[in-house]
């Protein structure tokens, strides 16, 4: 499984950005995807998710975070604006959702699951989540999907 981010999203997304402060930022979304991973993921897990994503020749990420009434779907739709999501991912094979919520924020990860399928009826996605305290009233939803 390769993620790809393409420099190309960077710069929609920030256009007027230094090279060499988009390079820095760039650095940091990449080490941000396995430090997230290693946060939820056991080695068992990661050869599941290989085999889910088997049929992928790449993954694009999404990241997002919520705040407030909504915050699961605050949080799923800023991850969809992501800048290197500029393929159709409604036929996307498969997603990996990764969910982070402040504590007392457990139950909203349901209602994403859900917001997130009905994005992408087609798609298998798996997901886990866990608790982080420095979140507190906010949700994040890390989504990898993968391309054709």
């Amino acid at each position: 499984m390769c993620v790809v981010l393409e420099n190309d999203g960077l710069a929609k997304a920030a256009p007027q950005m230094q090279f060499r402060k988009a390079f820095r930022v760039m650095d940091q979304v990449m080490n941000f995807i396995p430090e997230e991973m290693k946060m939820v993921l056991t080695k068992e897990s990661l050869k599941d998710i290989k085999e889910h994503f088997r049929t992928c020749r790449e993954c694009r990420l999404g990241v997002g975070i919520g705040k407030g009434v909504y915050a699961e779907r605050q949080a799923l739709q800023e991850a969809f604006e992501s800048p290197w999501f500029d393929h159709r991912l409604e036929e996307s094979p498969a997603c990996l959702a990764l969910i982070a919520t402040g504590i007392g924020m457990e139950h909203l990860v349901e209602p994403l699951l859900q917001d997130l399928a009905s994005r992408m009826p087609a798609t298998s996605v798996i997901y886990t989540s866990r608790t982080d305290p420095d979140l507190q009233d906010r949700v994040q939803a890390t989504v990898l999907i993968g391309l054709k």
